[in-house]
């Protein structure tokens, strides 16, 4: 640039028109594990989703079993109530005839009729109750209002049924809450990488390419010029941050490994209730099998001796009341036994897989 002399100084004029336009490019060379903590910590944040996920999945999955079974249940009871008015109806017509021919009194009518009506009673409950679960499914599987659910189910528990041990291993293997809280750890493992990995060197490679006037001796001609970097950065001082967080996830780390310690033992502990009380159903249920063969015999009995004139009205409508309930009794004990067996899946995290094995 010409200069020109101002007293002691000397003054130099820069041109009105310099530019300077170029494209530069970087492109990180090595971050020393930088990048892969970050990824990996990502990857964790999606498995602890998923693991979320799949709870609520598993949990609404047992709701609406739950549910279609209970329907079920209430179709079993329904048929159960229609047999005992059926029952009732023709104990009452003995009660009439015999009343008429004069060998018993019009009390057993009352009575007979008494009973009746509280049948009736109960079977307009049920019906009450099975729309309203049938409401709820719709509900529960986003249906429409007025759509038609044909029931396939059969209120059958399972034959073949994993042992403890087994729903134990399957628990800690594969139940939605310990992979969770499994991810949870991952993360904060990967998050202490990637606080350590933060503290690293970072080495860049970057190039520029541009034109550009200004160069003496002639000012106004454009140069085509091109540059290479090669940059490091060394992270020095940070005033105790780094440690700071570092400190703060290592707490969490073990908080996660307290928990996931207390979860483990609370679900064993609930795994292992939960399958003494199959057993004890299983073995109600057995019972109340042998009991409704004796109620069946004693309805039997007892009609024929009513019918002969050697037994009363009320012994036969507490046979009749008694097997109602007998058979009542063997299908809630069903519905109870096939949602423990769900129940104890759906804690051992496998019950999508027994989903084709349910009746």
């Amino acid at each position: 640039m010409p200069e020109f002399p101002l007293g002691s100084e000397r003054l130099a004029v820069q041109p009105h028109n310099l530019y300077n336009g170029g494209l530069e490019a970087s492109y990180v060379l090595l971050d020393f594990g930088r990048r892969a903590a970050q990824e990996h910590l990502a990857q964790t944040q999606v498995q602890q989703q998923e693991a979320a996920l799949e709870t609520q999945r598993q949990t609404l999955m047992l709701q609406t079993l739950a549910r279609l079974y209970r329907i079920r249940l209430l179709d079993e009871q329904l048929q159960v109530q229609e047999q005992t008015i059926a029952a009732l109806q023709t104990a009452r017509r003995m009660a009439q005839a015999r009343w008429e021919a004069g060998t018993a009194t019009e009390l057993d009518v009352r009575l007979v009729e008494t009973r009746l009506a509280e049948a009736y009673r109960q079977h307009i409950q049920l019906r009450s109750e099975t729309h309203q679960q049938i409401l709820a499914v719709r509900q529960l599987l986003q249906l429409a209002p007025d759509t038609t659910l044909a029931l396939q189910a059969a209120i059958v528990p399972l034959d073949s049924f994993p042992s403890l041990e087994q729903l134990l291993s399957w628990m800690y293997q594969r139940h939605p809450a310990l992979q969770e809280l499994a991810a949870v750890e991952a993360g904060i493992q990967f998050q202490l990488q990637y606080l350590q990995a933060q503290y690293r060197p970072l080495l860049h490679v970057g190039a520029t390419a541009g034109i550009r006037n200004g160069y003496p001796l002639d000012l106004n001609k454009p140069h085509f010029n091109t540059a290479l970097q090669l940059q490091l950065q060394l992270p020095l001082f940070d005033g105790g941050a780094r440690a700071l967080r570092l400190e703060e996830a290592r707490t969490r780390l073990n908080q996660i490994r307290t928990r996931q310690q207390e979860t483990r033992q609370t679900l064993a502990t609930r795994l292992r209730q939960q399958y003494t009380e199959l057993q004890a159903l299983n073995a109600q249920l057995q019972e109340a099998r042998l009991q409704l063969e004796h109620a069946q015999l004693a309805v039997d009995f007892a009609r024929t001796h009513y019918q002969n004139g050697t037994a009363t009205i009320i012994e036969l409508l507490e046979a009749e009341v008694r097997l109602a309930q007998t058979q009542l009794q063997v299908h809630s004990l069903q519905y109870a036994l096939l949602m423990q067996q769900c129940t104890l899946l759906q804690l051992a995290g496998a019950l999508p897989e027994y989903l084709e094995k349910l009746p």
